[in-house]
């Protein structure tokens, strides 16, 4: 499949998202609350880049959007200049990483078996990996 056929027709899904959050915002400021671009913003790019690169049952589900939303942000904050320096040594951000990325796996992971399990197929991303062979460690790796 092209690049192109998979944005075509992915982009009123990513639209209807779009549409979706910002109209959650709105609700949200209509009733006295506060826009806070970087949250608001940060998840609706999140929720579209699921869509491309991710599996759509982690774009379709609020719950499971936020819970690897905040596991990507737990990553990347745990990210220290230590490691580069001291490769080897086992820094507290290094432990999170693991942890934290152990937990990512087991969710896509959970994906991964329900999709077998039902023999069920979604045209995205994790599908093409899964159809090319590709083990969870690498498909995660490519998320």
């Amino acid at each position: 499949m092209m690049k192109k056929d998979k944005f075509e027709r992915n982009l009123p899904l990513m639209v209807d998202d779009a549409q979706a959050a910002l109209k959650k915002t709105l609700a949200r400021v209509g009733d006295g609350g506060l826009v806070d671009p970087f949250d608001d913003i940060y998840r609706m790019v999140y929720q579209m880049t699921m869509r491309m690169v991710g599996p759509t049952e982690f774009a379709e589900s609020p719950e499971m959007l936020d819970k690897t939303l905040r596991l990507f942000n737990i990553i990347e904050n745990s990210l220290s200049p230590s490691r580069v320096v001291f490769p080897w040594l086992p820094t507290w951000g290094y432990l999170k990483q693991l942890f934290y990325g152990a937990k990512l796996y087991s969710a896509l992971n959970g994906v991964v078996n329900a999709r077998r399990k039902e023999g069920r197929r979604v045209e995205d991303a994790l599908q093409f990996l899964m159809d090319s062979g590709d083990d969870i460690v690498r498909i995660l790796t490519c998320m």
